[in-house]
């Protein structure tokens, strides 16, 4: 049986098990990983000032923008078409060229950069992290072979190694006294370290050979991979556009405080979002070629997203006024607002969560980057517009504004392309709300309750956990019963 073959073979409650299997390997993971950068985060928010660290923060967002495209869409590409050796020798020869260029660009262009956000000592930090670029396009074929054959606990195991000579790096030196340039001698420290990690779990799969490739090979690649890297560049500026609109028009002391009011969402939602779209990615496109497979496994998805996403990104807001004093101290009071306002956002988001990867896994991620494109436009407009009339609150309300839109425009454009029917999607939405509802009257409602932040903070964690609990086993048993089922191993 193909490949292909096998994967229409199963039931999505098949796939979701392997998902969910991935899921748990790398958010194992992730959850070092988070750990880690949370206490580094924490050091420097103690030891850097606003300006410092937003300095530091331009540097890296500027610096993630060439390590996205630096496989030039390759690692996409790898998740969906034949697994040939010489389509693989010519995807690697494409991603170490592109990467190269890359970093050759970022070195060149960091003065302008630096002139552009009128703060000279970014040119170095820019300059330096042209290194990660490397290392992102070192770790892209590996990563995306072991991705394909679902080997996550290989990715997890480099994904742990990151984690720990992040940590290692960042704080031995943050520690040491060597404030800005600690972040992003961690970042290179890491990039390699996660590069060298991926090649070796590959073992005898490595295509060293990456020279030769037919021009056929090239062709195939690149014709999915250019549209695949346009997308990823744009979802990129999707996601972090507000930061450069921050920095240019508010400075970056203000993007200091707006960053790390978008820590602790990013860290404990979106990237989480991130990994279980990742994992779905390749079973996505195992279904492409059976459209009643592909809708349940979306809407099976789309389930386990929004429960997580909506009730975390609510839970997350109205434990706000107590995290930020106890994590990054009395000095970044003014985190509290714009993080409440940013939870939320990650809520909304949640229920758009996936789409993107499907387009990309039936073949047509040109559709992504169109999408992609028109709300990078719209959010340009509004972002600038809050950034003149609300500073970094108005900001954090034009992104939630702008998520919101497109969420409902990215899944009716989601309906027609799979042939859904929208109840379908409302009805997968549907425990998440309900779910969402009662920790917002939970957590909000104690804000009424005079005590201690802290231990409202911990109340308010634990009864939401027990009413989502309660909710799921009891109201939707269905829902549940599918969640116990991804959770158990597949005999």
């Amino acid at each position: 049986m193909s490949e292909d073959s096998a994967g229409s073979a199963l039931n999505p409650h098949q796939l979701a098990r392997s998902a969910a299997r991935g899921a748990a390997m790398q958010s194992g993971a992730v959850a070092v990983s988070r750990l880690v950068l949370l206490a580094t985060t924490a050091i420097l928010a103690r030891s850097l000032t606003p300006d410092q660290y937003g300095l530091v923060t331009l540097a890296l967002v500027i610096m993630a923008y060439a390590e996205t495209v630096a496989d030039g869409g390759i690692a996409q590409a790898l998740v969906v078409l034949t697994r040939r050796p010489s389509i693989v020798r010519a995807s690697l020869a494409i991603t170490l060229a592109f990467g190269a260029l890359l970093a050759v660009l970022l070195v060149a262009l960091a003065p302008l950069f630096a002139l552009w956000f009128r703060q000279p000592d970014l040119t170095p930090l820019l300059q330096a992290s042209s290194l990660v670029v490397i290392g992102a396009s070192l770790c892209a074929v590996p990563e995306s072979l072991l991705r394909r054959d679902m080997r996550f606990s290989a990715i997890t195991t480099a994904s742990v190694v990151r984690a720990v000579v992040t940590g290692a790096v960042t704080m031995g030196l943050a520690l040491g006294g060597a404030g800005v340039w600690s972040l992003i001698l961690g970042s290179i420290a890491a990039s390699f370290a996660y590069a060298i990690s991926c090649w070796v779990a590959l073992r005898d799969s490595t295509p060293w050979r990456f020279w030769r490739w037919g021009k056929a090979d090239l062709r195939e690649v690149t014709d999915f991979g250019l549209p695949a890297a346009g997308s990823q560049i744009i979802s990129r500026f999707n996601f972090e556009v507000d930061y450069l609109i921050v920095a240019a028009f508010l400075g970056t002391a203000a993007l200091g405080t707006y960053q790390l009011a978008f820590r602790l969402p990013e860290f404990g939602i979106v990237n989480t979002l991130y990994i279980l779209t990742a994992v779905l990615y390749p079973l996505y496109a195992r279904a492409q070629r059976d459209p009643a497979l592909l809708q349940r496994s979306y809407l099976l998805g789309l389930r386990v997203q929004t429960i997580f996403g909506v009730t975390a990104g609510i839970g997350l807001a109205t434990v706000a006024p107590a995290l930020v004093p106890l994590l990054f101290g009395d000095g970044w009071l003014s985190v509290i607002e714009p993080l409440i306002v940013l939870s939320l956002y990650a809520a909304v988001r949640s229920l758009g969560s996936g789409i993107n990867e499907v387009y990309k896994a039936i073949g047509r991620p040109g559709l992504a980057m169109r999408l992609s494109a028109a709300q990078l436009l719209v959010f340009v407009a509004v972002l600038i517009a809050g950034a003149h009339y609300g500073g970094i609150m108005g900001v954090a309300v034009g992104q939630l504004i702008v998520v919101a839109v497109f969420v409902v425009v990215k899944q009716a454009v989601a309906i027609r392309i799979m042939r859904l029917r929208a109840l379908d999607v409302l009805r997968s939405y549907a425990p998440a709300m309900v779910c969402g509802s009662a920790v917002a009257v939970i957590g909000f409602g104690l804000w009424l309750v005079p005590m201690d932040a802290t231990l409202r903070a911990v109340i308010t964690i634990a009864i939401s956990v027990a009413l989502v609990w309660c909710i799921l086993r009891f109201w939707f048993t269905v829902t549940y019963n599918e969640l116990i089922g991804l959770l158990r191993r597949e005999r």
